[in-house]
C-alpha cells in the first residue's frame, strides 16, 4: 500500500491531481451523508418516545416543536424529513460516483497510452527479449489493474472514513462495553487480513504469470496455425492451452475462496457483539426495553450498513494485494522518463552523403559481437553483406539503423562526428526475410502508419506497378482497398514480399535495407525479387542499398562486399 502511495505521482498529471483532491473531499461528504442517513431514524424514534440518548442531546426548540405536534402531523413531517434526507443523500452520492467513473476513465486512458509509449521507446534489445504475451498483458490487463488499484485505494479511504464516523456515533451514544466490542471487531478484522495477506500476494504474482503464458499460447497458435493443421497437432496445442488455463482458473479459485472467508466470520462476530450490547444494557445497565429502542435501532441500522462495508473493505484490502502487483509492473514503465513525439527533430541534415563507423565495438551481455571493426557507406552504394548464420549480420544492420548503440568507436556522418546514429533521424526503409503485414488493406500496408486522408493513392498505384502487383490488384474488386488478412494470410509469400518492398519505397528512403528477403521464397520468386532490387538501385542512384544474405552468389552485383565472420567485418573485392 505504501509503495502505491509513494509512486502515485507517476500516474497523475496536474489535472488529475486536482480531480483526486476534489474526489477525496467528496468522500468525506458522502460518508457524512451516510452517517446522517443512519442516525435520522433513531432520532425520530427518540422524539416520538420522548426519551433516550438522542432526545437528551437535542436542542430545546426542536424538542418543543415536535412535542406540540399531534400524531398525524408528527408522522407526516417525520416522513418528509426521512425521505428528504435519503433523497438528498443518494443524489449527492450518485454524482460523486459519476465523478469517480470519469476519473477512472481518464486515468485508465492516460495510463494505457503512457505504457504503450514507454513500450515503443524501450531499449531495442530489451523489447526483443520481452515475450509477446508479456507485452499484451502489460498494455491490457496490468495497465487496467494498475488504475483500478488507485481507485481501490480511494474506495478503501471512503469505507474507512464511513466506519470511523459510525464508530464515533456508536461511542457517543453507547457505554464502555460497546466501545470494547467495536474494538474487538476491528482487531478480529485486522487479524483475518494479516493471516492470509502473504498468500494472496503469492497467488496474485502467479496469476500475473499465468496471464502472460496464456497470451503467449494464443499468439503461438495464431502464428503457427498452418503448421499445426498440416502436422495435425491441434489436440497437442489445445491441451497445452487448457492445461495453462486450468492453472489460472485454479489460482483464481483459491484467491476468491480465501477472499470469501472474512465475510462469514465478520457477520457471526457482528451478531454476537450486537447481542452482547443488548445483554449489557438490559442486565448490567438495567435499561427498560422502551429506553433501549432508539439506541438499539441505531446499533441495528449501523450493523446493517457497517457489516457489508467491513466485508467489502476487507475484500478491497485483500484485492489490493493483487492489484498492487500490477501497479508495480506499470510503475516500472512510467518511471522510465522518455520523450515521445510524432516527429523526432534532429540537429543533423537528413540527407546522407556518407556514414562511417571506425574502430567500433559492440557487446551483447557478456558476449563480444564486434571488436575494433570498420564499415563505411556513401550515397549510391550497393552494399552486399554476407556470412554464416549467427555471426552478427542482423546485429550490424541494427547498429546501422540506430536501433543498437555501439559500446566504443567513432561515428562520422557526412564527415562530422556524432554520438549516436539514432540522433540522425535518417530516412531508412527495411525489408526483412519474414515481413509482417497489418490486418488491413493493401493501400494501408504500403503507406504504413499514414493517416487515411494523407495517403498518396497515385504513388501507391505506381509502386504496385513497379513491384509487379498490378495484375493482382486489377483482378480484385476492391483494388488497392483489398484486405490482406491477418498478417497477410490471404496472400502468397512472393506477394507479401513485394508489398514489403513497395512499403519500403513509399517513404523515398536514403538507405534501403534488405535482410535476406528471398530466403523463404522459391527460385523463381527469388530471381524476380532480386531483379526488382537491381532495378530499384539503377533508378535511384543517390540511394544506399544494403543487401544481406548468407549466400555470396546473391550479392555478386554489389559494388561493396563485406564478410561478417568471427567478430570481424572484412571487405571483399
Amino acid at each position: 500500500m505504501m509503495f502505491l502511495i509513494k509512486n502515485l505521482n507517476l500516474f497523475l498529471d496536474k489535472r488529475l491531481k486536482i480531480h483526486f483532491l476534489i474526489y477525496f473531499i467528496c468522500l468525506f461528504v458522502a460518508s457524512f451523508l451516510e452517517t446522517i442517513g443512519i442516525s435520522i431514524i433513531p432520532i425520530i424514534i427518540s422524539l416520538h418516545l420522548k426519551e433516550g440518548f438522542f432526545y437528551e442531546k437535542l436542542p430545546d426548540y426542536i424538542i418543543n416543536y415536535f412535542a406540540s405536534l399531534n400524531l398525524n402531523d408528527f408522522l407526516i413531517i417525520s416522513f418528509f424529513i426521512i425521505i428528504g434526507t435519503f433523497l438528498i443523500k443518494n443524489i449527492v452520492i450518485f454524482f460523486i460516483h459519476r465523478f469517480s467513473l470519469l476519473i477512472n476513465k481518464t486515468l485508465t486512458a492516460k495510463t494505457t497510452a503512457e505504457v504503450i509509449k514507454k513500450l515503443f521507446k524501450k531499449d531495442f534489445l530489451l523489447f526483443k527479449e520481452s515475450t509477446i504475451g508479456k507485452k499484451i498483458r502489460d498494455v491490457t490487463v496490468e495497465a487496467d489493474h494498475s488504475t483500478r488499484s488507485i481507485l481501490n485505494l480511494l474506495s478503501i479511504c471512503q469505507d474507512v472514513i464511513f466506519l470511523t464516523l459510525i464508530v464515533i456515533l456508536l461511542i457517543s451514544t453507547s457505554s464502555t462495553i460497546s466501545i470494547l466490542i467495536i474494538g474487538g471487531l476491528m482487531i478480529i478484522s485486522a487479524l483475518i487480513f494479516i493471516s492470509y495477506s502473504a498468500l494472496l500476494r503469492k497467488l496474485s504474482i502467479a496469476l500475473v504469470k499465468s496471464r502472460e503464458i496464456l497470451f503467449n499460447k494464443i499468439f503461438e497458435i495464431s502464428n503457427l496455425i498452418r503448421e499445426i493443421k498440416i502436422l495435425k497437432k491441434d489436440n497437442f496445442f489445445i491441451e497445452k492451452y487448457h492445461f495453462e488455463h486450468k492453472k489460472l482458473l485454479q489460482r483464481n479459485y483459491k484467491k476468491l475462496l480465501i477472499l470469501s472467508i472474512p465475510k462469514h466470520i465478520i457477520e457471526i462476530c457482528a451478531v454476537f457483539f450486537i447481542l452482547l450490547i443488548i445483554f449489557n444494557n438490559v442486565f448490567l445497565n438495567e435499561l427498560s426495553f422502551r429506553e433501549m429502542i432508539p439506541q438499539l435501532t441505531l446499533v441495528i441500522i449501523s450493523a446493517l450498513k457497517a457489516i457489508p462495508v467491513i466485508n467489502t473493505l476487507l475484500l478491497k484490502i485483500s484485492h489490493a494485494k493483487g492489484l498492487n502487483v500490477s501497479f508495480e509492473i506499470v510503475a516500472k514503465y512510467l518511471r522510465n522518463k522518455v520523450k515521445f513525439s510524432r516527429k523526432n527533430k534532429s540537429k543533423y541534415s537528413k540527407k546522407i552523403s556518407s556514414l562511417k563507423l571506425k574502430n567500433f565495438s559492440f557487446n551483447y551481455k557478456d558476449k563480444t559481437i564486434f571488436k575494433g571493426q570498420n564499415i563505411s557507406l556513401k550515397a549510391g552504394d550497393f552494399i552486399g553483406i554476407f556470412g554464416p548464420s549467427g555471426e552478427g549480420k542482423s546485429t550490424l544492420l541494427d547498429i546501422l539503423i540506430g536501433a543498437l548503440k555501439i559500446d566504443k568507436g567513432l561515428i562520422l556522418f557526412n564527415g562530422k562526428k556524432v554520438d549516436d546514429i539514432s540522433q540522425l533521424n535518417l530516412n531508412i526503409a527495411f525489408v526483412s526475410q519474414n515481413p509482417k503485414l497489418i490486418n488491413s488493406s493493401l493501400k494501408e500496408n504500403i503507406a504504413f502508419g499514414e493517416d487515411e486522408e494523407k495517403i498518396n493513392k497515385f504513388k501507391i498505384k505506381n509502386l504496385i506497378k513497379m513491384v509487379g502487383l498490378d495484375d493482382f490488384v486489377r483482378n480484385k474488386k476492391r483494388g488497392i482497398n483489398y484486405f490482406v488478412g491477418d498478417g497477410g494470410n490471404l496472400l502468397s509469400g512472393g506477394q507479401v514480399q513485394r508489398i514489403a518492398i513497395a512499403r519500403a519505397l513509399y517513404t523515398n528512403p536514403d538507405i534501403l535495407i534488405f535482410d535476406e528477403p528471398t530466403s523463404a521464397l522459391d527460385r523463381t520468386n527469388e530471381r524476380l525479387i532480386f531483379n526488382l532490387i537491381n532495378k530499384i538501385f539503377k533508378e535511384n542512384k543517390k540511394m544506399i542499398v544494403i543487401y544481406v544474405s548468407h549466400q555470396f552468389s546473391l550479392i555478386r552485383k554489389s559494388n561493396k562486399k563485406f564478410l561478417v565472420k568471427d567478430k570481424k567485418i572484412k571487405s571483399i573485392k
